[in-house]
């Protein structure tokens, strides 16, 4: 009897290729990563106050010079106008001093000193008073003699702050009011204007650096800046709703 196939009936269903070596595909080689973004050129560094006081205070004395030159030569009816232009020039050098001397002192304290707030509201308004004219607004000033504590020539920059701020925002044939009220121990300095004013959430959110109205073509820092040097002085910011409408910002002052 003949021996049966070794394989049998398997092999022969198995295929022809049944007696070969299965091989596995190797997988693809990954691909080359994405080369790294370029860094961001590097930013400069920030100048420090004193790098920005210095920068300003070399135009502003070309500036005042020739103001001066002018003032000899213009007409007596415009002599005024020059006039308040220099001492504004004066005052200004006078705010890039106290800043150096803020920034000098920083790390020691900030020194307080005696200003009569009455006198310093007088002399703000009059410098204000044609601005509020060439926007027909009346700009009207009631303040109790008193004196406070405050840094260095703080109190005219806060004063110069809400007053621009409220006659950007008084409407025509409106006024913008500058009062006092004394509370224990404290002066609350009131700028009062009959504009738009500020919805309740924006109040709080008013002094921020960089917040402007949607009507505004300032920068956003002015409140900001008035909140901080009240912080110097040891006092704050404080911006309510006016009746019957428009704002009442509050720079409150310890008494002297």
């Amino acid at each position: 009897m003949a021996s049966a196939d070794r394989n049998g009936p398997a092999a022969s269903l198995a295929g022809p290729g049944a007696g070969r070596r299965r091989t596995r595909s190797r997988p693809a080689a990954p691909a080359d990563p994405p080369p790294l973004p370029a860094p961001p050129p590097e930013r400069p560094a920030a100048l420090s106050p004193i790098d920005v006081v210095h920068q300003i205070r070399a135009p502003l004395t070309a500036l005042r010079l020739r103001l001066e030159t002018l003032e000899l030569m213009v007409d007596p009816q415009a002599r005024d106008i020059v006039h308040a232009a220099v001492l504004e020039t004066v005052r200004l050098g006078g705010m890039l001093r106290g800043i150096l001397d803020d920034e000098r002192g920083r790390r020691t304290g900030r020194c307080l000193v005696a200003v009569d707030a009455a006198e310093v509201v007088r002399v703000r308004c009059a410098a204000w008073s044609e601005a509020a004219r060439r926007r027909e607004v009346t700009l009207a000033a009631r303040v109790s003699p008193c004196v406070v504590a405050a840094v260095p020539g703080a109190v005219e920059q806060i004063l110069d702050i809400l007053i621009d701020n409220a006659l950007r925002f008084a409407p025509r044939a409106s006024s913008v009011r500058v009062c006092s009220t004394r509370a224990a121990g404290r002066l609350d300095l009131h700028v009062v204007d009959a504009g738009p004013g500020m919805a309740g959430a924006d109040l709080a959110r008013g002094p921020e650096r960089f917040r402007r109205g949607p009507d505004s073509d300032g920068t956003g820092l002015g409140l900001a800046i008035a909140r901080d040097l009240l912080a110097a002085c040891g006092g704050e910011l404080m911006l309510r709703a006016a009746v019957p409408t428009g704002l009442d910002a509050v720079a409150v002052l310890r008494l002297r």
